[in-house]
């Protein structure tokens, strides 16, 4: 469940930030029925993640985050040094190889692909030395630093936004070091450039090949204001310190894709985001509703390339279908006429993406709501300002808006770990779109989330009746129902809504901007 994580110090203080997969609809449903138990489960699940990866932390604080979700805080109390034999960067920025490891194992204990660790590397083939020295961001290089008078473990690994420990581990020394010293150090791999009048930062982000939110994030800028004269580091690729030269308004980005075959794939953006929408929403919908697909599709693609990652072809990102894989499924007739629709549509949103206070936003989508969206706090436990609850009448009319399920009261029992005696299901609280968030059932109590995870419910808004041995449960909706509607969106564009109207509905207070 956890897929990386780093430690990071915060007012003299070590705090450890863990992520959890970013596809988990509820990641609270293996982790207990009421608060206490998740609290006490994901205390555990730390732990022995700790265990596992022989981290050296020795703080109290722990985040929980999934995508960029805040979803829980917790306090490990007196618990000090979890276990002390390795201690990962800061950032997570290198890996010293050791004898008996291999790229596979080295990508499992650091959260990376093989692909990602070859591509930011340069590797070729397969095989990797004990000591060799493997970057894990692909945003970095390793630099030489000349320790001056006066330089101490502790200035020269703040100067470079490492920590003391990174620095002992590249150079293999202990606490001492003397003038004239050469220290292997990571540093940013970047460009600088002087800003001339009448430059943007979207201009100059265009001009290298970058994004306006990657220039601001490294220069810690914290509005689109600049000077004729500011001197700007503009982030690089590992493979090349030229800028690119400026595009023209029909130039497009590439995008290299992990194909489920294993092999890589590199692509037009715009093409990439056809086959997800394709993939993602399927024949039938309106355009505008397609339009709207494709621009959620475009943002989350944008925000993990611009974490230097490399997205895969399945639902652990996107799922993608190229054209020959999308007329065998759809077959002739419905590609013949819906596949150009899709085509026009990406076209006349080429390079939109949705932001929120200059960065992209987490761009949710589901099915079907039970009628009004739902806020993210119900389901991994985390808020975020442009998803909130909204109305989704349209939901109604979707084929799959209303769902039967039935089990025998044994079976019902046996899911939730629950006796047959006495069965009864009342309803203790309801989340922000009248959904279940806690239910007592036969005595105990659960979330919703639980109760949908355990049975194989389409939602968690579900009314549970028992009559003559059959447990009858009646569903409204299906998916989460954070963010963006796919049904909602196809039926306000049958009403005329556009889809900026539908994008601007389902999430709040955001932007439309081009990449």
């Amino acid at each position: 469940m956890i897929v990386k994580h780093k430690i990071m110090r915060v007012n003299n203080e070590e705090v450890l930030i863990v992520y959890l997969d970013r596809n988990l609809e509820e990641f609270a449903d293996e982790l207990g029925e009421n608060p206490e138990e998740r609290e006490k489960s994901l205390k555990s699940m730390v732990s022995e993640y700790v265990a596992k990866k022989k981290l050296n932390f020795k703080g109290n604080l722990v985040k929980i985050v999934v995508g960029s979700l805040l979803v829980a805080t917790l306090t490990l109390g007196a618990q000090k040094a979890l276990t002390a034999e390795a201690k990962v960067t800061d950032e997570n920025i290198v890996h010293v190889v050791k004898s008996g490891e291999s790229l596979w194992s080295i990508a499992q204990k650091t959260g990376l692909s093989i692909e990602d660790l070859k591509a930011i590397n340069n590797i070729t083939g397969d095989i990797v030395h004990p000591g060799q020295e493997l970057l894990l961001t692909p945003s970095a290089e390793i630099g030489i630093y000349t320790v001056q008078p006066g330089d101490s473990l502790w200035k020269i690994a703040d100067k470079y936004s490492m920590s003391i420990n990174d620095i002992q581990k590249l150079n293999n020394i202990g606490e001492t070091i003397y003038p004239g010293q050469k220290l292997k150090v990571i540093q940013a791999k970047t460009n600088k450039y002087t800003v001339k009048s009448g430059d943007s930062l979207y201009n100059i982000a265009k001009k290298y090949n970058t994004t306006v939110s990657a220039i601001k994030n490294l220069n810690k800028l914290t509005s689109d204001v600049i000077h004729p004269g500011d001197v700007l580091l503009i982030p690089t690729s590992t493979t090349s310190t030229t800028p690119t030269p400026p595009k023209t308004e029909v130039a497009s980005k590439t995008i290299t894709i992990k194909r489920s075959n294993g092999s890589l794939q590199t692509l037009d953006l715009e093409e990439y985001v056809v086959g997800v929408v394709s993939a993602e929403l399927g024949a039938g919908f309106h355009v505008e509703a397609y339009k709207a697909q494709a621009v959620a599709a475009r943002t989350y693609a944008a925000q993990i390339m611009s974490q230097g990652k490399i997205l895969t072809d399945t639902d652990s990102h996107q799922v993608y279908r190229d054209k020959n894989q999308i007329k065998t499924s759809w077959g002739e007739r419905d590609f013949n006429k819906y596949y150009p629709i899709i085509q026009k549509a990406v076209n006349d949103t080429k390079g939109e993406v949705i932001t929120y206070n200059g960065k992209y936003i987490e761009a949710f989508f589901f099915s079907t709501s039970n009628g009004r969206t739902e806020e993210p706090q119900y389901v991994w436990g985390g808020t975020v300002p442009y998803l909130k609850s909204v109305d989704s009448h349209w939901d109604t009319r979707s084929p799959y808006y209303y769902k039967v399920s039935t089990f025998t009261y044994s079976e019902f029992a046996n899911r939730l770990g629950i006796s047959t005696n006495s069965l009864f299901a009342t309803v203790t609280s309801r989340t922000a779109n009248g959904s279940v968030n806690t239910i007592n059932i036969g005595g105990r109590t659960f979330t919703g989330t639980y109760v949908k995870s355990k049975l194989g419910l389409r939602s968690t808004d579900f009314t549970i009746s028992f009559s003559n041995g059959k447990v009858t449960i009646e569903q409204r909706g299906w998916g989460h129902s954070v963010g963006l509607s796919q049904y909602g969106a196809h039926f306000m564009a049958q009403e005329g809504y556009s889809y900026t109207d539908i994008i601007h509905h389902y999430y709040q207070g955001v932007k439309i901007e081009r990449i």
